[in-house]
């Protein structure tokens, strides 16, 4: 008699370990969540702006798929080597200062990765800013909630996280 009822208290703690276990699982995802959206979503309150680089042409300092977090800054208080963002027939573009000619209020910039320095020297008026601070592979979750697929996936991901939460309890 004594084995049944402690191997039916073992069993009562298998299952309070479970529920346990799912909670604390469920609260870290929500966790993981807020901080990674904090990391996108906050920095432009504090006038940075974010953006996720697609192309290879910055590597290996900076790697496709990163984000890239862009202050605006004087062009000419850039120096020959800073990494700035702009705009440009292409699209937005990240590059390395080459040449700052502070009086033709002109910058010529090289991708690390590419062999010739940019064809078109970027006007003062073109230049974001300075890139300030990057975080590798972040930009596949942004590309990822970006579509709709990933917004409804997400949104049902911290339902479900808070409903097992619930029931846990």
């Amino acid at each position: 008699m004594n084995k049944k009822i402690f191997k039916t208290n073992n069993s009562n703690r298998k299952i309070r370990v479970l529920p346990f276990i799912l909670s604390k699982v469920t609260a870290l995802m929500i966790v993981i969540i807020i901080i990674i959206n904090m990391i996108i979503f906050v920095p432009p309150i504090f006038g940075y702006q974010v953006f996720d680089v697609i192309s290879g042409s910055m590597e290996p300092a900076i790697k496709v798929n990163s984000l890239i977090y862009v202050q605006e800054t004087k062009p000419q208080d850039l120096v020959v080597g800073d990494i700035i963002t702009y705009t440009s027939n292409k699209g937005i573009i990240t590059h390395r200062i080459v040449i700052n000619d502070i009086n033709a209020q002109e910058i010529i910039t090289k991708g690390d990765n590419n062999l010739q320095v940019d064809l078109q020297p970027i006007a003062y008026r073109n230049i974001i800013g300075k890139v300030f601070f990057t975080i590798p592979y972040l930009g596949y979750y942004v590309s990822f909630i970006s579509s709709l697929f990933g917004k409804i996936l997400v949104i049902i991901i911290v339902v479900f996280c808070f409903i097992t939460r619930e029931i846990v309890k």
